[in-house]
């Protein structure tokens, strides 16, 4: 997402979800180059679950329209196979958001994330194909991020030495495995009084040192606390009274050091995550592949972030144009706002008007708003 953006490359958003339009029969079956069904009426992919009216096919078109108006990416309508947007109301949404497009077009539409979260390509070598960590540790926790209601910025680590990744306030690893010495060197500039940095499960652990490879230590020396190693799962981690699952293979990790502050703990009573303060930066460690959206919403509330909304069901796309808000809850949105404004809401051409910090937005059959400031 912002490395394409941070070296000026422009990334489309495929929309193909399955709108109630779309095909749920091939008359023809689709084959690949030797001839073989790849699908047909009965196997066709999605067909079960697409959307069951103009509502939810909306809805979807909205949200992903507000995505990626926020991050700066293009959107892509995919008629695939033909038919999926064969509806009045879908293709007069689609001139609406061209609309509003040639609008915001004219609008400086910055960055306004506090959290930048960087993921690591080759670490992903040291890890068998068959083990459930790329999914957890690489799709599990985007679910964790869109529920914390704070906007995030996702980095490769090649990224690491940007000079704007100085200005974000809470930085998540979520698989840095083998660390190289520059970008230790890097991560170590970032660290200073109002800083959190939060490592997920094996930091450094396969980087080969002075303690060999796969080494626990090096996870103790990266993350500024003692972790112990054991082949034995410690059970499922509570944060909460939230339940976290452990790593379904080992390696297993936990916290072991009196100098740090527990934050989650195993069933076996072990420490599942814990933090410390490593030259006034606050160093979070967590033994897990991802985290529940309500324990990363407290670290970033904590560590100066500002977080729009405490509801994981109501999803926040702010950047500094306009506040984008998908309600996927069951009541009206409440939000928490920077400044008291009247906001104009693109899609619904309303206005609402903020109680002070507080911005209510009615639920409605439409649940997107896009809203512009307005003083």
């Amino acid at each position: 997402q912002k490395t394409l953006y941070a070296h000026n490359k422009l990334y489309f958003l495929e929309f193909d979800h399955r709108t109630h339009t779309s095909p749920s029969r091939i008359t023809e079956p689709i084959r690949d180059p030797s001839g073989n069904k790849l699908y047909d009426s009965a196997n066709f992919p999605g067909s079960a679950n697409k959307c069951k009216n103009d509502t939810e096919a909306l809805n979807l078109m909205y949200r992903d329209f507000i995505l990626c108006q926020a991050t700066g990416a293009s959107m892509w309508w995919f008629d695939m196979l033909d038919g999926w947007f064969r509806s009045e109301k879908m293709m007069a949404a689609v001139a609406h958001m061209m609309t509003i497009n040639r609008r915001l077009s004219y609008c400086e539409k910055e960055s306004v994330a506090g959290i930048a979260v960087f993921a690591e390509g080759e670490s992903m070598y040291h890890v068998r194909k068959q083990s459930d960590i790329a999914s957890a540790c690489l799709s599990a926790i985007r679910r964790s991020l869109a529920e914390t209601g704070a906007p995030y910025d996702i980095y490769s680590i090649c990224d690491i030495k940007l000079p704007k990744i100085a200005g974000y306030r809470f930085i998540i690893f979520v698989n840095q495995y083998d660390i190289p010495d520059d970008v230790k060197n890097a991560i170590g500039r970032l660290r200073g009084p109002g800083k959190t940095l939060l490592w997920l499960y094996a930091p450094d652990y396969a980087h080969p040192g002075e303690y060999g490879e796969y080494s626990v230590e090096n996870i103790s020396q990266t993350v500024g606390m003692r972790v112990e190693q054991s082949d034995t799962s410690h059970g499922a981690a509570v944060y909460d009274g939230i339940k976290i699952n452990p790593p379904a293979l080992g390696p297993y990790f936990s916290v072991n050091d009196a100098g740090a502050q527990p934050i989650a703990l195993y069933e076996d009573g072990k420490t599942a995550a814990a933090q410390t303060e490593i030259d006034g930066c606050r160093s979070v460690y967590s033994a897990l592949y991802t985290l529940p959206s309500a324990l990363l919403r407290s670290l970033a509330r904590s560590g100066g972030v500002f977080v729009y909304s405490d509801n994981p069901r109501v999803y926040v796309y702010p950047n500094s144009a306009f506040l984008g808000v998908y309600n996927g809850s069951e009541s009206d949105a409440v939000i928490s706002v920077r400044r008291a404004s009247t906001y104009h809401d693109l899609i619904g051409e309303c206005d609402y008007i903020s109680d002070g910090s507080r911005l209510t937005l009615p639920q409605r059959e439409q649940r997107n708003f896009l809203l512009l400031y307005r003083d």
